[in-house]
């Protein structure tokens, strides 16, 4: 039996101090839990001790000797791999067989109950806030929990590749469906392949169409962005949209009528700023030094300064028009 002579021996780094999860048994993961720890002794050969088929040799027999000091040592690295509140009621099993049996009635479920939660969590999922990344890995954990429990006839021939295409098919298109509408172009334009590409490889397409979408801008669009951004590019264009506007009053560029002097009155200081504008030299005609001033009240004021501006005018050519009524002779 040199298989058994080799799964009963201990290397140097084995010692019962050994953890086999990173994640313990709580009582509600012992599907992932179960896996985890079958891989790590499988790791180590040491899974037949758990298993269906594991002889326990004669006691007090050199051969038994071994056998009972490995798997005592499989025992503790289970027990080590249990949470501390429910590892109290293991502690007095007999071997690690005995140990694994206890576990799988206490938490394992039977394949129905499992098999109907895990195909509902696939049903409800859906991309949402997620990343591309994120979201295909919660997917490929409930693929793998159901592969888990679903039994699979072991076949050598052409149906089992075939078997095998017809699964990645269901989850190519399952996870298709649950991506958001960013990717509608992306999932309609891989569905009219043919044959329609398995998960793995349409994965990889949606996660490099996901990184192109986030790409940041390049230099000059950055460029253009902080040029268009800045006070002084800010205000040339406000400029020249004043330049733009024409007032339905009085026909003028550069204002519109709802600031329009000719209907609310010319200011005190609008004549003595035109003369100013005259003496200097900077004003070619009217129109331009009416369009001039006008900017410079927009420069100093904004729209609700204006509007009060208005109304203080008004209120003088009122006040003035009434103080001329009461002082003319009756």
């Amino acid at each position: 039996m040199a298989d058994d002579a080799e799964i009963l021996k201990l290397q140097l780094n084995d010692n019962p101090g050994l953890t086999l999860v990173t994640a313990p048994l709580d009582g509600t993961n012992f599907l992932s839990w179960s896996r985890s720890v079958k891989l790590g002794l499988r790791s180590r050969m040491k899974l037949k001790f758990i298993s269906e088929d594991t002889k326990k040799p004669e006691e007090n027999t050199k051969e038994w000797e071994q056998w009972d000091r490995t798997d005592s040592m499989v025992t503790s690295w289970i027990l080590n791999s249990i949470s501390h509140d429910i590892v109290e009621s293991f502690m007095y099993t007999n071997s690690s067989r005995e140990l694994w049996v206890e576990l799988e009635n206490r938490f394992g479920q039977s394949n129905g109950p499992s098999e109907f939660r895990l195909k509902k969590e696939l049903g409800a999922l859906l991309q949402g806030s997620l990343t591309v990344s994120a979201y295909f890995s919660r997917l490929k954990k409930l693929w793998d929990e159901l592969s888990c429990i679903t039994y699979t006839p072991k076949c050598t021939c052409g149906a089992a590749k075939e078997s095998a295409d017809i699964n990645s098919h269901n989850q190519t298109i399952q996870f298709l469906m649950g991506l958001n509408e960013l990717y509608n172009h992306e999932r309609n334009q891989i569905l009219m392949m043919d044959p329609v590409p398995g998960v793995s490889k349409t994965y990889a397409m949606i996660l490099r169409v996901e990184k192109e979408k986030e790409e940041p801008p390049n230099t000059s669009q950055i460029m253009a962005m902080q040029v268009y951004k800045r006070p002084e590019f800010q205000k040339k264009k406000s400029l020249a949209d004043k330049r733009n506007q024409v007032c339905k009053q009085c026909g003028k560029s550069g204002h519109l009528k709802e600031v329009c002097f000719e209907i609310y009155g010319y200011p005190d200081w609008y004549k003595t700023l035109v003369d100013q504008r005259k003496k200097s030299g900077t004003m070619n005609n009217k129109l331009t030094a009416t369009a001039q001033i006008e900017e410079k009240v927009h420069s100093v004021v904004d729209e609700k300064s204006m509007s009060e501006l208005i109304r203080t005018e008004l209120q003088k050519y009122f006040g003035a028009s009434e103080a001329q009524t009461s002082s003319s002779p009756t």
